[in-house]
């Protein structure tokens, strides 16, 4: 019951799906990380899935490739993408008091917006390069998983706030995280040629790491707009890992 209560709440988290009330008040969002990375494929096998549709619709690819980005987006509710871009909007004020005011304002500004842009249109052309409707589907699949499962370790990193998405996900859960990292790596490795595969969760893990590092000395630990960015900075590193290597074995 446990499980399925953490599962559900990962769920509810990482998706903007209709999901049905029940309770789940007594799980912490950090003992449910391990359950990222299985959101991250359920988006990512939706995503190849609405891909195949397009193709038998004979819609033009580099048409599905956008399709498939605001698909995904539907699916998050842009959760993610809003924390990349209140982490930008972030890094251009100087003082880290209102900086953190700056983070949590629902509006966006011009860091906040180019770096939206960027993070498009980089997937966007990454897809787009990868040249079939399988190595899109596959890198969708592979990135969503990998993605949360870094996302899922900076959880276990100090909090800048004393309120917040990142003080109410809970007490850090080494446990939890090693699951998720474990689950990542079983699905890379057993879908992937080793050395890409490990160059994914290199790139990666790099970007995740930059990215806590960024927010550690700017904010003096993270928020939820920081878990976002990792997220964001992850995905598009392996896409581009993917867009680099994956063609000339496939292909």
């Amino acid at each position: 019951m446990v499980v399925f209560k953490q599962i559900f709440l990962s769920f509810l988290f990482l998706t903007r799906l209709p999901l049905p009330n029940f309770s789940t008040e007594k799980i912490s969002l950090a003992a449910a990380a391990w359950c990222f990375p299985i959101v991250g494929a359920f988006i990512g096998c939706l995503l190849w899935a609405f891909l195949l549709v397009l193709e038998g619709m004979s819609v033009p690819f580099y048409l599905q490739c956008v399709a498939v980005l605001v698909f995904g987006i539907c699916l998050t509710g842009a959760l993610h993408e809003d924390g990349f871009a209140d982490f930008f909007d972030g890094l251009g004020v100087y003082d880290r008091t209102r900086a953190l005011e700056v983070m949590r304002d629902s509006q966006v500004g011009s860091f906040g917006a180019l770096a939206l842009l960027v993070s498009f249109s980089f997937r966007g052309v990454a897809l787009f390069e990868l040249g079939s409707v399988y190595l899109a589907g596959l890198s969708l699949l592979l990135a969503h998983i990998g993605a949360r499962g870094f996302m899922a370790t900076m959880l276990l990193l100090p909090k800048a706030r004393s309120d917040g998405l990142a003080v109410s996900s809970g007490a850090s859960n080494w446990i939890s995280v090693l699951v998720a990292l474990i689950i990542c790596a079983v699905v890379f490795f057993a879908l992937l040629p080793w050395h890409v595969a490990a160059l994914a969760f290199l790139f990666a893990g790099c970007g995740a790491l930059i990215v806590a590092l960024i927010a550690l000395r700017r904010y003096k630990g993270l928020t939820g707009d920081v878990y976002g960015a990792v997220e964001q900075v992850s995905e598009m590193l392996m896409f581009a890992v993917f867009a680099s290597l994956l063609p000339g074995l496939f292909l």
